[in-house]
Order: structure tokens, then C-alpha cells, then sequence
């Protein structure tokens, strides 16, 4: 690992677990690295895990909610992201970013 781009929370999605009863709250930390060496390997929860160059990645399909973390390792400032995002806001995520950029770079914002 090398670095940290953040960590993700939405306050409003919680899993409840039929099988014993309990709600939990997801979280996602995204964090970069090197490779050192092996190669990707697809598994039961991937048909396909190929190395894409970075000017691609934006043209791939993916859940808005990837796209927002990657999009901050992307045009990130090096500062993690760290706090909570909904993407079900009107302005489609807007405020998500904006309130993430303002707490990376140590401002408090209130929503």
C-alpha cells in the first residue's frame, strides 16, 4: 500500500442481516499501491480483472459510488478524502463532492 484516497459512508444505507437479525452500517476505505508482482486473477466476485490505462478509466462501466472514489484518486489534491456521501441528492452527487472536498482540505461543512 501506498497511499490513501478515502474513506466512504452512507449514513442512510444500513444492512439488515436475515440470517441472524443484525443491521450494519457499510463503510469502504480506497487505498492505492504498487504492484509487485502476479497478475490480476479473476474470482467469484469478478468475471474480469484487467490493468486499464488511466485515461481510459472514466469510459468504463461502473455503480456512481465507484465512480465518485475513483474520480478522487483521479483528480485528487493528495489529501484523503475522509466522510460521508448520498448520491441520491438532486444534483446527482454534487454536493457529495463538494462536501468531500471541503473536508479534505480541513474544512468543517455542515449539510
Amino acid at each position: 500500500m501506498s497511499g490513501l484516497v478515502g474513506t466512504y459512508t452512507d449514513p442512510r444505507h444500513v444492512i439488515l442481516y436475515t440470517s441472524d437479525g443484525v443491521a450494519r452500517h457499510e463503510f469502504s476505505i480506497m487505498l492505492t499501491a504498487h504492484a509487485v508482482g502476479g497478475a490480476p486473477t479473476s474470482s467469484s466476485e469478478s468475471s474480469e480483472v484487467p490493468w486499464v490505462p488511466r485515461d481510459q478509466v472514466t469510459g468504463l462501466r461502473m455503480d456512481r459510488s465507484m465512480r465518485l472514489r475513483i474520480g478522487h484518486y483521479l483528480t485528487g489534491s493528495g489529501l484523503p478524502y475522509i466522510g460521508w456521501y448520498r448520491l441520491d441528492t438532486a444534483d446527482g452527487g454534487q454536493d457529495a463532492r463538494r462536501r468531500g472536498r471541503d473536508r479534505a482540505a480541513g474544512q468543517v461543512v455542515t449539510a
